[in-house]
């Protein structure tokens, strides 16, 4: 496992560090057992996160929905480590690398959907998307010329909309 420093220096894998990380493990398989899954559970560390790699026979399970399974073992996973094990650090739940091909994925729509702004000079609104994918949309678009983003909506029908620069945002 690489270290990992936050701009101070401060390397924030200190407190997590073997015996901790083990049982992160322990506790994040006993959740996988609770909820019967048959899962192996794999931690590994990126840049400031805690990747939690669930992979078995049924990863397929976490993905349906459009992977909302995954997403609420994220969200479940988010609150509880912290809490329970101190840590400051993002944790993200994976599953066949689904969420790397979903960020591509996301990052093409984006610049799809800019060039579409661009040539009719008329704002785009994506489809809805959880805070996660938002935020890789905004951060895909943040340095295109001629094009602004912003969040409308409210909940699960929060969504991107994508706009001519200069042009009134949508409100929501």
């Amino acid at each position: 496992m690489s270290e990992s420093r936050t701009d101070g220096g401060e390397d924030r894998w200190a407190h997590l560090e073997s015996g901790s990380l083990e049982e992160i493990q322990y506790y994040v398989e006993d959740l996988v057992d609770l909820a019967a899954l048959e899962l192996d559970v794999e931690l590994h560390r990126e840049r400031d996160a805690l990747i939690v790699d669930l992979v078995g026979p049924d990863s397929d399970l976490l993905l349906d929905y459009a992977g909302e399974t995954l997403e609420a073992f994220q969200v479940l996973l988010g609150k509880i480590l912290p809490r329970k094990f101190g840590t400051t650090l993002r944790v993200l739940v994976d599953t066949k690398n689904y969420r790397l091909s979903r960020e591509h994925e996301l990052i093409e729509i984006a610049h799809r959907s800019a060039e579409k702004v661009r040539a009719s000079g008329r704002a785009v609104e994506l489809s809805p998307m959880n805070s996660m994918e938002r935020r890789i949309v905004h951060l895909a678009l943040g340095d295109e010329d001629g094009i602004e983003t912003s969040s409308t909506g409210e909940g699960e029908d929060r969504r991107v909309c994508i706009l001519p620069a200069g042009a009134e945002k949508v409100q929501g």
